[in-house]
């Protein structure tokens, strides 16, 4: 039995850092799918945002229309439209300004995913380094221990 013991911990030890590799890589599969995830809701909350912003925006140019129509003054020239085109861009660039930080916000998280993802990539590639090192570091305590 004591030939055997440090055969039986370099087993032992190669089935740990196996699991090990396994379990810390799919944790980085499992944390790249959420940040690609975020990065998608994200993309998806700005276009709702952005289409809100506008509809809003459209609302005020509508309201400020009909006031200044109804006091009989013509809506297609002079100072009345111009106040009415800086509305709209006005309104053009805060809804495009909510796209902007949301996709800044995205590719971010797209990063982070892509840096998971090679984070399990990698721990793939060095599992069998690590298994075969905690197999001979079993080994080897094995052997001290019965000497």
């Amino acid at each position: 039995m004591t030939v055997a013991l440090p055969f039986i911990m370099a087993g032992m030890s190669a089935v740990g850092a196996a699991g090990s590799a396994s379990q810390s890589a799919s944790n980085s599969d499992f944390n790249a799918d959420v940040a690609r995830t975020n990065a998608h809701q994200e993309r998806l909350f700005a276009t709702e945002d952005a289409n809100r912003q506008r509809a809003e925006g459209s609302r005020r140019i509508g309201t400020m229309r009909s006031k200044v129509g109804a006091s009989g003054v013509d809506l297609a020239s002079g100072s009345v439209l111009d106040v009415i085109t800086d509305e709209a861009i006005t309104n053009e660039l805060a809804a495009l300004d909510i796209s902007a930080r949301a996709e800044t916000r995205a590719r971010a998280s797209d990063s982070q995913a892509s840096m998971f993802s090679a984070q399990a990539s990698n721990t793939r590639k060095s599992a069998p380094l690590s298994i075969l090192g905690a197999g001979l570091k079993g080994f080897a305590g094995g052997k001290q221990l019965i000497n």
